[in-house]
């Protein structure tokens, strides 16, 4: 973004660096007085707090009523809100009491609003599917164990061996210390979800305000208890510390909340265009295949070398699978119906993706010859096959899509075109949540993929964007992966988001294209 577009967030951090700053120098130049500026810093950390409740509100706003998001941000902005009720109740009982009582009325929001900021992460964590065999989680998962064992040590078992003058100051107690290690843990989740991609930046913001938050009411719990946060009603750096980073905290909530405000308005949509669906005639090849009763090749004319098998000098003697590339599955059913002597005619479309992006399809139409006694003698085969070579616009986007192992069998050729439509689909939305959401999304949407093609028993893999083909699946296999995949980028980005993926991915298709797809369920 340039300047323009991107002022409020620049005016938002230079604003903060001053009053954080300033603030920092006054508590760093009164030490070991008392404190000068105790009821600015409340009113400065409910102003933050309050900006990170607005700002949740308006992005909460912008996602739609049946975005399966909103949920998650729904308990994300009310757990924020609570926390700025509790903020602005302790502020003004810090102000008018000498002594501010515990517990108060501010205990009965923060308490619920951690319970809303947990619920979020863990919807979050479960949308995810976080990979915590990477090595950074590793480490991010080894630090947080060891402020769990510390805060363990320190805080919650001298509570449990002091006791405490009443049951709920006691439940208090636990719930505090042990709430924000899991928020701390939330935080680690969040800053692991999105690694990478441009929604990354707001929520490691929102993560890292998380994570100070939790570190700083750890550490004033700690020393509140054990007399050293004011000593004597004085500052000390402890307190500057717990104080600073308090504010801090509620500085970077809000910040990862006018970024990921700004992505949700529209301002950081997938960036992505794709190439127009090729409707210029193809160079047509007619191959001539005649096999014999065992169904090994006698003849084939030179059109079947110079498109299907380039390497071979001679087919003569192959089956027919092994001559046109097919699958033992396919060839089996081909013949198959050439040897009922009631059919003896077949009609199959053929397609094959190479890998250096070069793409073969056509129509193999077959008549079987049976002899006086309706002995099956062999059978003519003609494949009518037209080769697409990449030019320079589509060479890098075709290598991508799609790749078959062998020549796949349709029954028609609209099922073809299906797959290629799926395909499109399929890698518009792997491009966007890659590049919204980084690697740890984009490899947990070729798990997903994975997970559904092998539910439905489908000889489909997904690696990289690109669609690898043992065998054409059934049509209907296509939407329920579809379906799959779409909820995921739902969850992950926003319904509107994928809608406008959806949109522009299929601008590159012609209407009949379409039609086919909406045919078939893929489109509604």
């Amino acid at each position: 973004m340039n300047w323009k577009q991107n002022w409020p967030v620049a005016l938002f951090e230079a604003v903060s660096i001053l009053l954080v700053g300033g603030m920092t120098t006054v508590y760093l130049l009164h030490i070991g007085e008392p404190n000068p500026v105790e009821t600015e810093t409340n009113l400065l950390t409910s102003g933050f707090a309050l900006l990170a409740t607005w700002l949740a509100i308006s992005g909460w706003m912008l996602l739609a009523e049946n975005d399966p998001g909103r949920r998650e941000w729904t308990l994300f902005s009310v757990g924020i809100g609570l926390w700025t009720m509790a903020e602005l109740l302790w502020a003004f009982l810090s102000y008018t009491l000498r002594e501010t009582p515990y517990p108060s009325v501010a205990d009965a929001f923060w308490v619920p609003g951690y319970v809303m900021i947990i619920a979020s992460a863990a919807m979050r964590y479960r949308a995810f599917r976080i990979e915590w065999n990477a090595r950074r989680s590793r480490v991010l998962l080894a630090a947080f164990l060891l402020i769990l064992l510390a805060v363990f040590v320190l805080v919650i078992v001298p509570v449990l061996l002091q006791g405490a003058e009443s049951l709920l100051v006691l439940l208090l107690n636990l719930f505090y210390p042990i709430a924000d290690l899991m928020v701390l843990f939330a935080a680690l989740m969040l800053a692991l979800s999105l690694a990478g991609g441009r929604f990354s930046t707001p929520w490691k913001v929102l993560a890292a305000g998380l994570a100070t938050l939790s570190l700083s009411d750890i550490l004033f719990i700690y020393s509140d208890a054990n007399g050293l946060y004011t000593p004597d009603g004085h500052l000390t750096w402890l307190t500057a510390l717990v104080d600073m980073s308090n504010l801090f905290a509620y500085v970077l909530i809000a910040h990862g909340m006018l970024l990921n405000q700004r992505l949700l308005s529209g301002k950081g949509s997938p960036n992505q265009s794709f190439v127009q669906e090729e409707n210029v005639p193809l160079e047509a090849q007619k191959v001539m295949i005649f096999i014999d009763s065992a169904d090994k090749v006698v003849f084939a004319n030179q059109n079947l070398l110079r498109l299907l098998r380039e390497a071979k000098t001679s087919v003569a003697g192959m089956s027919l699978g092994d001559t046109l590339g097919l699958s033992s599955q396919d060839e089996h059913a081909l013949l198959t119906e050439l040897h009922n002597a009631r059919r003896g005619r077949i009609e199959k479309y053929l397609a094959e993706y190479r890998e250096d992006g070069v793409e073969i399809e056509g129509w193999l139409r077959g008549q079987a010859n049976f002899n006086d006694l309706r002995e099956y003698t062999g059978a003519d085969i003609v494949c009518e096959l037209q080769s697409r070579s990449p030019n320079a616009s589509s060479a890098g986007l075709r290598e991508r899509l799609l790749i078959s192992h062998g020549t796949l069998m349709f029954d028609s050729q609209e099922h073809k075109i299906l797959l290629d439509y799926f395909s499109h689909i399929v890698y518009a939305l792997y491009v966007a949540l890659t590049e919204m959401g980084g690697n740890t999304v984009a490899s947990a949407f070729e798990s997903l993929f994975q997970a559904s093609a092998s539910q439905e028993n489908a000889l489909l893999s997904f690696k990289h964007g690109t669609i690898k083909v043992k065998r054409s699946p059934e049509p209907n296999v296509y939407g329920s992966i579809l379906d799959a995949l779409t909820e995921y980028a739902r969850n992950t980005l926003s319904r509107d988001m994928v809608a406008a993926v959806f949109k522009r991915a299929e601008s590159a298709f012609s209407p009949e294209t379409l039609e086919i797809a909406k045919k078939f369920g893929l489109k509604d």
